[in-house]
């Protein structure tokens, strides 16, 4: 089964960046992208990814309700799915909520490659994927 990563953020430059980084591990992943948490759930849902990375703030569905989303789902695969939120937040109320709500961890921006690389090879290990 393929490695598929899904990118959710509203910043095209953004998901362009960790396209970028991901792909310089030369490790054939499918890589999805989300424009919102709507689009970040309903791409999840019909895909079943490997690993979410999800913008915390974003127009509409944030990346809290849309990990609260997928953590509720009926389906105990997308209930389990790693989910990395990407944010600039430093609140630490906020960051308790998310890791309250199942957050598998938090990569923070502005983004750094090595962050993210270790962050996503973690998270991969952690899954099983090849």
């Amino acid at each position: 089964m393929a490695t598929t990563i899904l990118i959710a953020d509203d910043s095209p430059t953004i998901r362009g960046f960790v396209r970028l980084v991901l792909r310089s591990l030369g490790e054939p992943f499918e890589l999805l992208e989300a424009e919102d948490g709507a689009q970040a759930i309903e791409r999840a849902r019909s895909t079943l990814p490997t690993l979410a990375l999800i913008d915390l703030h974003m127009p509409g569905t944030d990346g809290l309700a849309a990990l609260r989303s997928l953590r509720a789902d009926a389906d105990p695969r997308l209930a389990a799915l790693p989910v990395y939120l990407l944010t600039a937040e430093r609140n630490e109320e906020l960051r308790e909520a998310c890791a309250q709500a199942g957050a598998t961890g938090f990569i923070d921006k502005p983004l750094k490659p090595g962050a993210l690389l270790e962050s996503v090879r973690r998270a991969l290990t952690a899954a099983g994927a090849p």
